[in-house]
């Protein structure tokens, strides 16, 4: 997969646009729901972290070749582990975001109040740098060209920096 240095200015623009999108939902939704929503990407990250390994070992998708036959295991387990990672938590959010709507009906939520609100919004900024900081892993992958550059010169730069203090 190769990312090309000319579209990099789109490409931060489309994530500057969906990161106020999500902070704009986020406020509207208030302190409750954003506080479910992001420990339920927080159970995502970790049920899909312990998942991904099994997974990866029953249903490889990507297989390295080199000559040394260690270095093929080590890295197309770890790749295929990151792969499955990523599809997991998709799958997790897609379920989440299922039953969520299921629920919608179940339970009104009355007039917020603006504290409400804005916790949401800070909340929702927390949500924003997980999955931001999920992008950033994904790019540094070894088979996405420019990945490493594009999080170096873009917007995802920060991110870049708060996992590298957080690590």
């Amino acid at each position: 997969m190769i990312i090309n240095v000319e579209d990099f200015m789109i490409y931060n623009m489309i994530i500057v646009f969906v990161s106020a999108l999500f902070l704009f939902l986020a406020y509207r939704k208030g302190f409750m729901r954003q506080l479910f929503d992001v420990v339920s990407l927080i159970a995502s990250y970790i049920v899909s972290g312990m998942l991904c390994g099994a997974v990866a070992d029953i249903f490889p998708i990507y297989q390295i070749s080199t000559p040394v036959s260690i270095i093929n295991d080590i890295s197309t387990s770890l790749i295929n582990s990151i792969i499955w990672f990523v599809i997991l938590i998709v799958v997790f959010r897609i379920v989440y975001w299922i039953l969520c709507f299921l629920m919608r009906g179940t339970s009104k939520i009355k007039t917020l109040s603006f504290i409400n609100h804005m916790l949401g919004l800070v909340l929702g900024a927390v949500k924003v740098l997980l999955i931001l900081g999920l992008i950033t892993i994904f790019l540094r992958l070894p088979f996405i060209e420019n990945g490493s550059l594009f999080v170096q010169s873009g917007v995802l730069s920060f991110v870049d920096e708060l996992i590298s203090y957080i690590w």
